[in-house]
């Protein structure tokens, strides 16, 4: 049995925030919806709560996403990791697939792609 999933999301538009996190509580099986709109919150958030997924853009105001995937991963490799991009260029989904990402979605393009993942996810404690 798999229990509620904790997700994080980090963009820095609240627009699409407030979005995703629509569209998540829509799928079953989901438990805190945590958002950050830069990687310090984020880090703070991960740091204090249990996180198992993290749905991450790369282009962040204070960093890169895919930098701070690799801090995910060395701290928590068993948090999954959604990238969620406008820079979708096969050279970042590879960059993102060599440090752990589960997923990497095109914002233009895949915004959908999102919920349907998470519920594909499984996580594990």
């Amino acid at each position: 049995m798999s229990h509620r999933k904790n997700i994080l999301l980090i963009d820095d538009s609240l627009r699409i925030l407030t979005y995703l996190e629509m569209m998540i509580r829509e799928i079953g099986n989901i438990g805190d919806i945590e958002t950050a709109c830069d990687l310090d919150e984020a880090r703070e958030i991960i740091k204090k709560d249990q996180t198992d997924v993290v749905v991450l853009d790369i282009q962040l105001p204070d960093g890169n996403g895919l930098d701070f995937l690799k801090w995910i991963k060395r701290i928590s490799p068993v948090t999954r990791v959604i990238m969620f991009s406008n820079f979708a260029d096969e050279s970042h989904r590879e960059a993102a697939r060599n440090d752990g990402a589960d997923y990497f979605f095109d914002k233009s393009h895949e915004f959908e792609e999102v919920p349907r993942a998470l519920s594909l996810i499984t996580v594990r404690r």
